[in-house]
This record gives structure tokens, sequence and C-alpha cells, in this order.
């Protein structure tokens, strides 16, 4: 996720929060506790939702792949060993790379 500024939604660098041209007008030189209070309530608005979007992603991912582990779906990458909360395994990693590729070898003797 890019990071705008949070007064005119201007793209800017990550270590900021506003962009030069709202820092110059708005005077937001310096540590946010020196900014007026309106942009410091504003600034954490804008943070809160931000991580509220971020939570509710996280979750809908979350949902998705606990939808794909009910109809049957490893929740693991190949190659990776995963159980169920009753220690039963639920993916096989069947045969790694290096595995594979001692069978190759075998089948094209």
């Amino acid at each position: 996720m890019r990071r705008t500024c949070f007064i005119c939604g201007e793209p800017i660098p990550e270590r900021f929060h506003v962009c030069s041209h709202c820092r110059d007008e708005w005077h937001l030189e310096g540590p946010v506790k020196t900014w007026p209070g309106w942009a410091r309530d504003l600034r954490r608005m804008v943070a809160r939702e931000i991580a509220s979007e971020r939570r509710a992603y996280e979750r809908e991912r979350w949902l998705d792949e606990r939808r794909l582990y009910d109809q049957g779906a490893p929740m693991c990458p190949e190659g990776m060993v995963a159980f169920g909360s009753d220690g039963a395994l639920v993916a096989d990693p069947g045969l790694g790379a290096m595995e594979r590729g001692l069978v190759l070898r075998e089948i094209r003797r």
C-alpha cells in the first residue's frame, strides 16, 4: 500500500505524513506533537481508518483460506507438512525436490 498525504491525497514517501505543499501551507514542520490539534486529530483518524481497512483485508484473506480448507484444499504450500488440531496429518508434502531428482535419475537409467 502506498502512502498518501492525509490532507490532499498526493503520493508521498513512506517516512512522511504530509506532502511538501501541505506542510508549507499548513505549517506542519517538525514533530507531529508540535502540529496544531486539528492536524494531529486528522492524522490519528486517518491512521485508525487505515488500520481498520488492513484488519478487514487480513480477515477476508483468513476467511478465504478457511473456505478453501473447509473445501478440502491443504492450507500449506506444496512441500510443507500441516497437522490438524487433533494431530492428524492434513497435507502430505509428497516428494521433495531432492527426492524427485533421485527418482528421475533412477527412471532414466
